[in-house]
């Protein structure tokens, strides 16, 4: 039995957070998507017996959908048999591979340092409660990990850690030569710490340990009030395509962990893809966003982003190449159809990385106002994950944020034990373009917009 925590917690498989318009009565005119007139759900089914008649599964009040469920699971493999029956709408999907090594394992114990490398932002310069700029001690601290792993290929995890008290991250000192003229790619890099390792952990001392951005940042294009950079943005950087091929198999979704491609050189054991598709035919986008609508007023799609297609996509790792074969770590979460112009993409991911135990403390003070400039709508934005997989967030506490946490182009990701108190702000927890997302014992306490 693989370690799971139950199938349904707050899960996030695939979650887009967006800024729509301004509330209205008329739901038609709101600029959020309308659920048209629909028919009640479908009855519970009646004439269906659980195979697994396991107590712990199965008693006098259990779902008719749960045993649907149950009953649609492929004896060799655990995965949803795609010759059921029953229809789709009475099967449940199944969300059991999100979070830390699909659910499989529990999060790393972190406490026996001696499997750390430990890296203490003290060794390098900060001092905590002095009110004094800490900025530049964990940026060295940084460059010394990447310079202690040069031309290295088996090292210890590394341990950035923060002491009792309070570190400031940025304040006034530090956007001294930050001003809007320069470049949109200078203010993307000067203004955040950036950490671009694997293999790490940022770890404090609980709530005894803040981490505070004194002072804001800059949007790095005016006209973009989402534009700001997060003050901590760690995973992989960028890189280019070095490997794609066409799908050439279909395959019905949550069914399989293997694609077949046209060719698999370039790709190998341990690689991070990306499944994805594109499709342009209204008939079919339509399809696939019922019950929503794709709605137009004014002659004009609200939908604008469907304008040039629907884009499906999910990430996994490769465990293993068999021919003309891609066998990945966790199920296929799509339809697959080789018409659909699916492909597979390597793409750069880091993983194992943690933020655990401490505050991330903002100075937002104003009452929010949605899009009400660049300053209410990320002006002290604090964490970003991106290409990321099993990583994690835990004992984390987001205060006076306009943004605390975004999560993006990242997969099998466990955030738990976070709160989100002090000033409302933008956002709590973002995901976007990552898929298997375990968000679990998520406290907003400050009443954030999103």
């Amino acid at each position: 039995m693989k370690y799971k925590q139950g199938i349904i917690y707050l899960l996030l498989l695939f979650l887009i957070v967006g800024c729509g318009g301004g509330s209205s009565s008329d739901s038609s005119s709101s600029g959020e998507p309308s659920i048209p007139p629909t028919d009640p759900l479908p009855p519970p089914i009646t004439d269906i017996d659980c195979k697994n008649t396991d107590s712990d599964h199965l008693g006098e009040n259990t779902s008719e959908y749960w045993c649907a469920y149950v009953n649609t699971r492929d004896e060799a493999t655990g995965l949803f048999d795609p010759s059921y029956s029953e229809k789709s709408e009475t099967i449940l999907a199944d969300f059991s591979f999100a979070g830390y090594m699909r659910g499989e394992l529990p999060l790393p114990d972190t406490s026996n340092l001696d499997n750390y490398d430990v890296y203490d932002v003290t060794d390098f310069g900060a001092i905590a409660n002095d009110d004094v700029s800490d900025k530049s001690a964990i940026k060295a601290l940084v460059a010394n990990i990447a310079e202690d792993r040069k031309g290295k290929t088996d090292y210890k995890p590394a341990m950035i850690y923060f002491p009792k008290g309070q570190f400031i991250l940025n304040d006034s000192s530090d956007m001294v030569f930050i001003h809007p003229d320069l470049t949109e790619k200078e203010l993307e890099q000067l203004q955040p710490i950036v950490i671009y390792l694997d293999n790490v952990v940022i770890r404090g001392e609980g709530s005894d340990t803040i981490l505070f951005m004194k002072e804001k940042f800059l949007p790095v294009n005016p006209k973009e009030m989402w534009s700001t950079p997060y003050m901590l943005r760690i995973g992989a950087p960028y890189s280019s395509v070095s490997a794609r091929a066409n799908v050439i198999g279909d395959a019905s979704a949550f069914s399989t962990k293997t694609i077949q491609v046209s060719q698999t050189r370039g790709f190998g054991i341990g690689d991070a893809i990306e499944l994805s598709s594109k499709v342009t035919d209204p008939k079919v986008i339509d399809m696939f966003i019922e019950p929503y609508v794709f709605e137009k007023k004014h002659g004009n799609t609200m939908w604008t982003s469907l304008k040039s297609g629907l884009i499906r996509k999910s990430k996994h790792m490769i465990v293993d190449i068999q021919s003309n074969r891609l066998i990945l770590d966790s199920p296929i979460p799509h339809d697959v159809q080789s018409n659909h112009n699916w492909n597979v993409t390597k793409i750069g991911s880091y993983s194992n990385i943690g933020v655990e135990n401490l505050v991330l403390r903002g100075n937002w003070q104003d009452k929010f106002v949605h899009h009400g400039s660049a300053d209410h709508d990320g002006a002290y934005s604090l964490l970003s994950l991106g290409r990321a997989n099993n990583s994690w967030v835990r004992n984390v506490e987001f205060h006076d944020v306009n943004r605390a946490l975004d999560i993006s182009n990242s997969f099998n990701i466990t955030n738990v034990n976070v709160s989100i108190t002090g000033n409302g702000g933008h956002s709590a927890i973002s995901v976007v373009n990552s898929n298997n997302i375990l968000s679990k014992e998520i406290r907003d306490t400050a009443n954030t917009w999103h």
